[in-house]
Parts: structure tokens; C-alpha cells; sequence
């Protein structure tokens, strides 16, 4: 329905589809995970001379990473890159996540160097990425290096990036610093959910000291009702 929309509005209305309206619907197919529709609107705007932006290749390339396939996505950066496209940090930020999730972490470094080798500074958002990468493939003394350079630029870590880490911590057995992690989070005024909660919990449980933890914390002032949920139903 969305490509006849495309279609009608040439036919019809006597206004051509730009670069804009394929953006959009090429998008929606993205979010919608319509891998091959997206792909053909997007070779159907090359065809017609239309120039895809940024936008347009980091819907695909977003996809393509959420799917497991970031070599694919890298190819379609390069191929764009020959076609006078310039990519921003976000779209390096979509390639680490979909390097990380396939744990090739070599790839990841090399999105970082290129970043910085095309004059991109990376954000939160881009050091987030990183670290929930380290912390996916059990690297948390490079997850930590990267958290603490984090902080040192002046930038701010949110809930993904606390409780990635704190995952990472609780999978590795150091409960101490998910639970030093976990105060920190709260003295910046951060609120853990229930995804926070449920690591702390799956990492006290495999060491066996989840009874004797709720046992001295029976003062839950702060935790959300759903959060304590989470606790008292494991």
C-alpha cells in the first residue's frame, strides 16, 4: 500500500516521489522489518536518479544490523561513501552495535578509528554503544575503560549504559561492583527498572544470595512497585 502511495502520487497528483516521501516510507518498512520491500524502494529510488541521505541508508542499515547482517550494513556505508554520502556519528553508532552483537569486536574498534579518523567526535549515545558492546562479549575491563573516558569527556551515562554494565558485572560474578554501579546510578539520579533488577537479581541468585539480599533490604523506599515485583517473584 505504502509503494502504491509512491506510485499514485506520480500518476495522480503530477508530483513525483522525492527523495523526502522514499525516505519515509522506506523508514516505515524498516521499523516494520520488511528487510526486502525496503531494499526495493530503495534500488527503485536509485533507478528514478533520486540520491539517498542519511536517513535513508541508517533505516536500512539499522535493519540489517538488528538482523545480524552488520557486514552487509558496512558494504552499504561504502557503497553510499562512493556515492558522495557523508556519515555522521549515528551511523557509525548503528555499525558498532551490529558489529557487537555478533561479538566482532575488532570491527567495533574499527568503527571507533574510523570515526575519529573523519574528524567524529563520539557522543553518549556512541560510547553507550561501545560499552553495552565489551559488556555483550564478557570485556569488562574495556567496558569500564570506556565508561570511565566516558566520564572524563563530561558525558553523561543513562539507564542503558548503567545497566549494561551492571549486567556485565553480574554475569562476570562481581556483584560488588553491580552493586557499586547500582548506588551510583541512584546518587545521579538515575531510577534503576525493572531490566536492572532483573540482572542484580539473575547475579545474586547464581552466587546464591538472593534470600539473605532481600533479607536486608525489606526498607524499599524508592524502588518502583514493579521493580519489587521483580525481586519478590524470583
Amino acid at each position: 500500500m505504502a509503494r502504491d502511495f509512491l506510485r499514485n502520487m506520480d500518476s495522480v497528483d503530477g508530483f513525483p516521489p522525492d527523495v523526502i516521501s522514499y525516505s519515509t516510507v522506506i523508514d516505515g518498512y524498516c521499523q516494520a522489518g520488511e528487510l526486502q520491500k525496503a531494499y526495493e524502494l530503495f534500488e527503485e529510488m536509485g533507478k528514478k536518479g533520486l540520491k539517498p541521505n542519511k536517513f535513508t541508508v541508517n533505516s536500512i542499515m539499522g535493519l540489517l544490523c538488528r538482523n545480524g547482517l552488520a557486514v552487509e550494513a558496512e558494504r552499504l556505508l561504502v557503497q553510499m561513501v562512493n556515492q558522495g554520502i557523508v556519515p555522521d556519528s549515528s551511523v557509525y553508532t548503528t555499525l558498532m552495535n551490529g558489529f557487537s552483537k555478533i561479538g566482532d569486536l575488532s570491527a567495533v574498534y574499527r568503527m571507533v578509528n574510523e570515526m575519529k579518523d573523519k574528524g567524529l567526535t563520539p557522543d553518549a549515545v556512541t560510547y553507550t554503544s561501545l560499552i553495552c558492546g565489551f559488556c555483550r562479549c564478557g570485556k569488562m575491563f574495556e567496558a569500564n575503560r570506556a565508561f570511565q573516558e566516558m566520564l572524563r569527556k563530561g558525558l553523561k551515562p543513562d539507564h542503558v549504559t548503567y545497566t549494561a554494565l551492571i549486567d556485565g558485572y553480574c554475569k562476570d560474578g562481581r556483584m560488588h561492583d553491580a552493586f557499586q554501579l547500582h548506588k551510583e546510578m541512584l546518587g545521579v539520579g538515575l531510577l534503576p527498572n525493572v531490566v536492572t533488577y532483573t540482572a542484580l537479581a539473575d547475579g545474586l541468585c547464581k552466587q546464591g544470595k538472593l534470600r539473605k539480599h532481600r533479607a536486608g533490604h525489606e526498607d524499599h523506599g524508592g524502588y518502583e512497585k514493579n521493580q519489587m515485583h521483580q525481586w519478590t517473584a524470583i
